[in-house]
């Protein structure tokens, strides 16, 4: 009898920690995944998903700072530098991840800069570049317009532009490196005194940060009530764009390009159910559900998604892809310049995925 309690004890604590551990717990950006592909692979390996969401970079990593738990997390690209050098995320195991072949080699190639390409599996990847509504913007410009980022930081254009609206993001680090690319140089090479006089010069008169109510920054884009902004592609994503007169671009001097990966931190508790959940999303058919739901553009490669209706009306094609480049890496002196520079009632360091 001894004997028999004794295994059934075993059981019944094997049972408990079996339940106490099959919780992946997961931390993304807001608006990023179709909820049906969570329910799927719950029911799928029985377990549960405790899905919590951010809506800038810097809440995850405070998060990740203060210690808390996460079984899988979603940092973008300037983050990676930092976190495999602080060692807070961990090498992705290839073997667990069946579906890796699907990503794209262009985003793995972009990571490869920061090192960290083989810590994470790209997600959704996005642009930061220029939306004109055309008809509107040559009226006041006075003829054909330049692919240029001159038509936001140059004054002669921007004082033609303003009495039809020209907006620039209400992002310090994206905005003011755009800026700095305009002119040939680099942000990541800035002293912070030049960031500070950089910022100081963004606004020209006429020339505004956008809303921190990005729905609100659609509707003015879509409603001609800005002609010129500069703009994350996904909030223009399923916009009728050619109807409304509206373009989008990667201007001749270079946009941004910002990637989301998929990272399993160093305290993950479920290391390996968070390598099944990675390989779950690099599912085509699940990829083409979350695609639906973002806006933004998949981390795997563009032809396993061929016909199944997730194309976007704004094709990033390889010309564009040639112009764009990954935001620089701050240290803490230059991060310091740009949050005491930036208008402080108007901050939003990272915008969420936005379904227009």
């Amino acid at each position: 009898m001894k004997r028999w309690l004794g295994v059934a004890a075993c059981l019944l604590a094997g049972l408990s920690l079996a339940r106490a551990e099959d919780v992946l717990r997961v931390y993304n950006w807001a608006d990023y995944i179709d909820p049906t592909v969570i329910e799927d692979f719950q029911r799928a390996r029985g377990v549960k998903v405790d899905y919590r969401t951010f809506t800038d970079a810097t809440e995850l990593a405070d998060a990740l700072s203060r210690g808390e738990t996460f079984d899988l997390v979603f940092p973008t690209n300037h983050q990676l530098h930092d976190l495999v050098k602080n060692g807070l995320i961990v090498p992705l195991d290839a073997a667990l991840l069946h579906n890796r072949s699907n990503l794209d080699p262009y985003l793995l190639k972009l990571l490869a800069g920061s090192g960290a390409q083989n810590h994470v599996a790209p997600y959704m990847w996005g642009t930061v570049g220029l939306m004109v509504n055309q008809p509107l913007a040559e009226r006041y410009y006075g003829g054909p317009l330049p692919n240029s980022w001159s038509l936001l930081f140059d004054r002669q254009a921007t004082d033609r532009l303003s009495a039809c609206g020209v907006a620039i993001l209400n992002a310090g680090q994206e905005a003011v490196s755009l800026k700095m690319t305009y002119k040939g140089l680099r942000l990541g090479n800035s002293s912070a005194r030049r960031i500070g006089h950089e910022i100081a010069g963004l606004l020209n008169p006429g020339v505004h940060l956008s809303p921190i109510n990005y729905t609100r920054f659609i509707e003015q884009m879509a409603n001609g009530e800005l002609c010129v902004a500069m703009t994350w592609d996904a909030l223009l994503r399923g916009a009728d764009l050619e109807q409304r007169g509206l373009r989008f671009s990667i201007p001749k001097e270079g946009g941004l390009i910002f990637i989301d990966s998929m990272a399993i931190p160093t305290k993950a508790q479920q290391p390996e159910l968070a390598h099944a959940f990675i390989d779950f999303l690099l599912d085509p058919v699940n990829v083409a559900r979350n695609v639906r739901v973002s806006h933004a553009i998949p981390g795997i490669r563009e032809s396993l998604l061929a016909g199944d209706g997730t194309a976007s009306r704004l094709n990033i094609d390889n010309k564009m892809r040639k112009r764009l480049y990954l935001l620089d890496s701050f240290n803490e002196r230059q991060r310091q310049a740009l949050q005491a520079a930036w208008p402080p009632h108007q901050r939003k360091p990272d915008a969420p995925v936005i379904d227009p």
